[in-house]
């Protein structure tokens, strides 16, 4: 069953030889915690820790929210959702291939 949202979200799934663009933030612990409420934590998702490797190649201990692996569906992504997902990704430089790949569409 799709989250209460109304629809699908993205999560990150571990795949070999994949990688997943994305943006390092630094927050304090009001942030996190604003951050939890927003990200449906613990209800929608759960908060790991995950090692990744910056833009200049250092490995960094970061945290981020992945949906719980119990019990999960894959439901496709509203159009409005993905829409902005695919924004973003442009905006930011990032490669849209491997997001037109995850929703089954052509870039």
């Amino acid at each position: 069953m799709p989250p209460a949202s109304g629809g699908a979200v993205a999560s990150v799934v571990r795949a070999k030889g994949a990688c997943v663009e994305g943006l390092l933030y630094e927050l304090d612990n009001v942030d996190l915690r604003e951050l939890d409420r927003f990200e449906g934590h613990p209800f929608a998702y759960e908060r790991v820790i995950r090692w990744v490797r910056d833009e200049s190649g250092r490995r960094r201990r970061v945290m981020t929210y992945l949906q719980p692996e119990d019990g999960f569906e894959a439901w496709t992504p509203p159009l409005g959702y993905f829409t902005v997902l695919w924004h973003a990704y442009a905006r930011l430089g990032f490669d849209v291939e491997p997001l037109a790949r995850a929703a089954g569409v052509s870039p």
